[in-house]
């Protein structure tokens, strides 16, 4: 901005400083009927803010907190997040990321949730920067009309890190994340650094009454007529840990009058092949199973095992014909490469 002041040409000094650098796209985070965060991360330090609306000529402001994120890399990350409110359910919103006064993302859009029928995005076991994964993020990219991504775990299929996760899931899937929310479970390999204190950093998920110790490892959330339920199934190892989360999957299935009720988690109660024998799916089976069957959960998505898997309609473990039961799926084909399927009654 330049200005004339008695002759001479002023520049005012705060236009010249550079824009600051963005190091990690905006993304959705916690998108409801009403409300949406949005986060993204940059080099430097600054006063950000969310503009937004619904009609392109109505702007509306969200300002963003920011923090230091904590990182065993010498790189500084500023993360900033603003939580979007009062917003209108089944509305597309464009919106753009402003750090100080500066622009950094323009011309993107989301959706709320509405009531309805719906289509989501299911994967898992994704990151490992291959490019198997980059092949099955471009099929991703040409879904439309997608709600929302469940991902299964093993958000980094080596450390759980940041400069992994910033790597292998936020850059592979920046596109898709800018218009759609994901709605992740913890994987074993997530939990690789520091007990999973990156993944908790970089999300904002529902708090669904989720105890202060568990926040972020477990969560619900309604998305028209279906109940989702995200469980941490690394947690069955402990049995105060255990004892928290199922005690609330009670409590919060018991709430619940959605008529769809879907669960997800990293460790697949019916694996065939690679984890045959693998002692937490042992542990889903005698300890989480049996809650989600007694409330009506009709379906179940894992991952783990590197491949497609689909279960017969189960009750009590077993294949039936007809009634209510639980059809369990696991889609850990995101990336890792792929485990042989295996031969199981349940199957």
């Amino acid at each position: 901005m330049v200005r004339s002041i008695g002759g001479a040409v002023a520049v005012l000094a705060g236009v010249l400083c550079p824009a600051a650098t963005l190091l990690r796209s905006p993304y959705l985070q916690d998108v409801g009927s009403n409300q949406a965060t949005i986060l993204w991360v940059t080099r430097e330090a600054g006063n950000g803010q969310v503009e937004f609306s619904a009609d392109g000529v109505t702007w509306h402001v969200a300002v963003a907190e920011s923090r230091l994120l904590p990182s065993h890399s010498d790189l500084t990350r500023y993360q900033y997040r603003a939580d979007l409110r009062g917003l209108l359910p089944g509305k597309t919103y464009s919106y753009r990321v402003v750090v100080d006064e500066k622009v950094l993302r323009d011309n993107l859009r989301f959706r709320t949730a509405e009531s309805g029928p719906f289509t989501f995005l299911v994967f898992g076991d994704s990151g490992t920067g291959s490019e198997a994964q980059a092949a099955v993020a471009r099929r991703l990219f040409d879904e439309r009309d997608v709600a929302l991504v469940l991902h299964t775990g093993d958000i980094s299929q080596d450390d759980g890190s940041l400069d992994r996760m910033e790597a292998h899931y936020f850059s592979v899937y920046a596109p898709l994340m800018s218009r759609v929310p994901f709605f992740p479970t913890l994987g074993n390999h997530d939990y690789g650094t520091d007990l999973a204190a990156p993944y908790l950093n970089v999300h904002v998920l529902p708090a669904s009454d989720t105890p202060i110790a568990d926040l972020g490892r477990y969560y619900s959330f309604d998305w028209g007529d279906v109940h989702f339920v995200s469980l941490d199934s690394n947690l069955l190892v402990s049995a105060a840990a255990t004892r928290r989360m199922l005690e609330w999957l009670e409590r919060d299935l018991q709430r619940t009058r959605s008529f769809w009720k879907l669960a997800f988690f990293h460790h697949p109660p019916f694996p065939s092949g690679h984890h045959l024998e693998d002692g937490l799916s042992a542990e889903v089976r005698a300890q989480v199973l049996p809650i989600l069957e007694r409330h009506g959960v009709q379906v179940v998505f894992s991952g783990h095992e590197h491949a497609y898997q689909r279960s017969k309609l189960l009750r009590h473990g077993q294949p039936v014909s007809s009634g209510g039961g639980i059809v369990c799926l696991i889609t850990g084909g995101g990336g890792a490469a792929l485990h042989p399927v295996g031969s199981i009654p349940q199957l």
